[in-house]
């Protein structure tokens, strides 16, 4: 309804942690919700008081503006309690007075600290830095590539730990370079290297995040008792201080009473000097007591920080013992609808991230062997970039970082289609801030590229097959034709044949009846031939004719009636035949014409797949693999100043005066080295070690007689020592190798 309000009131302790959390928008609805906290007390007439302690509203984090956008009109919010009392959640709609419907509902959640993160893994449209672009986007890999994908950290109760992330279920032949994700940002890249001899693949890949979680009351404790260390350490340097004045007393006193006994031991009647013996003697006594007391009150402080350290031994170990484990694997940020560059998306997540591999190779490959790299401020870090070419590219490529801290300053140059590599400087200043961060270099060229010409290649095979197919069938048909022809023809000589039987047939009936009729005829003759003997004989010669006659009559009938029967069996033989031979022409001839439309349509692909597969020039962006950088405070600066300007002469030598400056409460030895850049040769200084008692040193630079005349580039001198493991600073030097 209009003006809702939802409150929720609690007890609390002082000291006590917990998180609000309010989730409103992150459910799907259009509710804004907006979150005051006040102390409530009430007076012994029952009357309330409310303190404001804070008013919330949206939560602007954003780990990735314009791609993946993660802020929220949700409130987060932690709070310390200030005092034992009661306490009150006000939960409103921010346009609660001009709107209400149930349809705007949140959850409050509020909890004790629970420090803790989730990961989402977002693959990157390739766009040139610093442009970004929110959209769509496959992880996929050609042979010999790499491929980049964002990887968020979203940090819960103040996590502010390293998470490192690595990946599970890659393919043979992929690899992927594990990476540490620091507080700001709280977010790193993970770049995909496939190798030349990839085998194709498609499948479901998991992203793995670890990192190891403080108790928040364990590491309050350790924080405590490491703050107690400053107190208790400036008392005993106030306690050593303090002891300077009366031990200096007590010498002066000691010095004045010697001093005294020995004008006694000259007069030693005289009371003048015994008295002035006695007042040495008792302001001894009064400086031993104030310099015992001075060094009582060191011991004492000596003593307290002991403790004060052991307490933070202690704090330490169970900090340790409380430390957990804690994994979570990355959920998969997409967006819902690709949008324009640096215009925010519409992002959500899904359940799991697929990788693709397929067999087109990479027009280049930009590849360093740098991975992991620990600075202190004013640090050198040098990162050789090789090119890997593939046949048809031969371009310059314009190399950039990307995600390089605030103030770390890098170089940013081409790599010339004439040079196979070049390398590339990282200089930590010491106004770069301290932290893990992950960064990278991105190449960009345009490439001549065909767009998926296996896919061409496999549809000519298909065109060809099927113009196979069709000339098959077409020969088919023409088979099938003349059958069909011979067989038309067949019907009417069959049909001429059996007309012809039946014709025969029925003259064969009626010269068998002609015969009977005959015989018939001989045999009255005989009857009525009487007693002629010639007659009769005559008759009866005639009557055998006539039998004789019927006899071959009736033989030749069964014949003709035969020859009839198969005839007008080879009609209806040819006829079937005639049928058959047309149907089979028919479907033959169906199958002619749809192997044709195939073999169109085939052909049709194959022009569409090839006319999309013509070249065009694109910009291709491969970033290398990440540079996990650690930036951590130095122990000392430095200053150097080479002789005669920095000239080496070829076989001679050059004084570099170094100075070094401690800080940060470091005050051990320095070792003075001269690292040699890549490419640099003929060039040598021997370690020179500054103890811990002094602040310069020199280091001398020898030049070998052959060593090549040349401005030598990328030259520092370099400053080791242990601090918080092993320390380097670097100075800038100018040198150069002359005749």
């Amino acid at each position: 309804a209009k003006g809702d309000v939802d409150l929720l009131q609690f007890e609390a302790k002082a000291g006590q942690v917990f998180w609000m959390e309010v989730g409103a928008q992150r459910l799907g609805n259009g509710a804004d919700p907006y979150l005051t906290l006040d102390q409530v007390t009430v007076n012994e007439k029952g009357e309330e008081t409310l303190k404001r302690i804070t008013a919330v509203d949206d939560d602007g984090t954003n780990l990735l503006p314009n791609v993946f956008d993660t802020l929220t009109d949700d409130p987060i919010y932690k709070f310390t309690v200030p005092a034992d009392g009661n306490y009150r959640i006000a939960l409103r709609d921010r346009y609660a007075a001009s709107r209400g419907s149930a349809s705007l509902i949140w959850r409050l959640t509020v909890r004790t600290e629970m420090p803790d993160f989730r990961l989402v893994a977002v693959p990157i449209i390739p766009t040139p830095p610093p442009q970004k672009q929110a959209g769509t986007w496959s992880l996929g890999l050609r042979r010999g590539d790499n491929a980049a994908l964002n990887v968020l950290a979203l940090r819960r109760d103040g996590y502010t730990g390293p998470i490192d992330v690595s990946v599970e279920g890659l393919p043979p032949g992929v690899t992927c370079k594990d990476i540490s994700i620091g507080t700001t940002p709280s977010a790193g890249t993970l770049v995909f290297t496939s190798a030349e001899d990839a085998p194709a693949w498609a499948g479901t890949i998991r992203i793995v995040g670890k990192a190891k979680v403080e108790d928040p009351a364990k590491a309050a404790a350790l924080a405590g008792a490491v703050a107690a260390i400053k107190p208790v350490t400036d008392a005993v340097a106030a306690a050593e201080k303090a002891i300077a004045k009366p031990a200096d007393d007590l010498k002066k006193e000691t010095d004045a009473l010697n001093a005294a006994k020995a004008e006694l031991a000259a007069k030693t009647d005289d009371e003048g000097l015994k008295k002035k013996v006695a007042d040495a003697e008792a302001k001894v006594v009064t400086a031993t007591q104030a310099h015992q007391a001075a060094l009582a009150a060191k011991a004492a402080a000596d003593q307290k920080l002991a403790e004060a350290n052991a307490a933070v031994e202690q704090a330490k170990a169970a900090n340790q013992a409380a430390i957990k484990e804690v994994v979570r694997f990355a959920r998969t940020g997409t967006i819902v609808w690709s949008g324009q560059p640096n215009v925010p998306g519409d992002a959500r997540v899904s359940q799991s991230l697929e990788l693709s591999v397929i067999e087109e190779p990479a027009p280049f490959q930009l590849v360093t062997t740098v991975h992991r790299e620990v600075a202190n401020h004013s640090r050198q870090i040098l990162v050789p970039v090789k090119l890997i070419k593939r046949p048809g590219f031969d371009a310059n490529v314009n190399v950039q970082f990307v995600g390089q801290p605030q103030n770390v300053q890098i170089e940013n140059k081409p790599i010339n289609k004439d040079k196979p590599d070049e390398v590339y400087r990282i200089f930590v200043p010491n106004n770069a801030p301290a932290g893990t961060y992950t960064l990278y270099l991105a190449g960009q060229a345009q490439v001549s590229y065909r767009r998926n010409p296996q896919k061409v290649d496999k549809l000519k095979a298909e065109l060809d097959e099927a113009d196979k197919v069709a000339a098959a069938a077409a020969e088919v048909v023409k088979t099938a034709t003349t059958k069909r022809d011979e067989a038309v023809k067949a019907v009417p000589v069959a049909q001429e044949v059996l007309k012809k039987a039946t014709e025969a047939k029925a003259a064969a009936d009626k010269a068998l009846v002609d015969a009977q009729s005959a015989e018939k005829a001989a045999a009255e003759a005989v009857k009525t031939a009487g007693d002629n003997a010639d007659a009769k004989a005559a008759a009866e010669k005639k009557l055998v004719e006539t039998q004789a006659a019927v006899k071959t009559a009736t033989d030749a009938v069964p014949v003709a009636e035969k020859a009839r029967v198969d005839a007008d069996a080879a009609v209806k033989a040819a006829e079937q035949a005639k049928v058959t031979a047309e149907a089979e022409l028919k479907q033959a001839d169906d199958k002619s014409k749809a192997a044709a439309a195939e073999k169109a349509a085939a052909d049709k692909r194959h022009k569409d797949a090839d006319n999309a597969a013509k070249p065009q020039n694109i910009n291709f962006l491969p970033p290398t693999t990440p540079i996990v950088l650690t930036i951590k405070p130095s122990p000392y600066t430095l200053t150097a100043a080479p002789a005669d300007g920095g000239n080496v002469k070829q076989g001679g030598k050059n004084e570099v005066k170094v100075e070094v400056k401690r800080q940060n409460g470091f005050a051990g030895p320095v070792t003075l080295t001269l690292p040699l850049p890549p490419g640099v040769v003929g060039v040598k200084a021997e370690p020179v070690t500054i103890p811990a008692d002094q602040s310069a040193g020199t280091l001398v630079v020898e030049a070998a007689a052959d060593a090549p005349e040349a401005q030598l580039l990328n030259m520092v001198v370099r400053a080791v020592s242990q601090f918080d493991g092993e320390a380097a600073v670097d100075q800038p030097v100018a040198l150069k190798v002359v005749k």
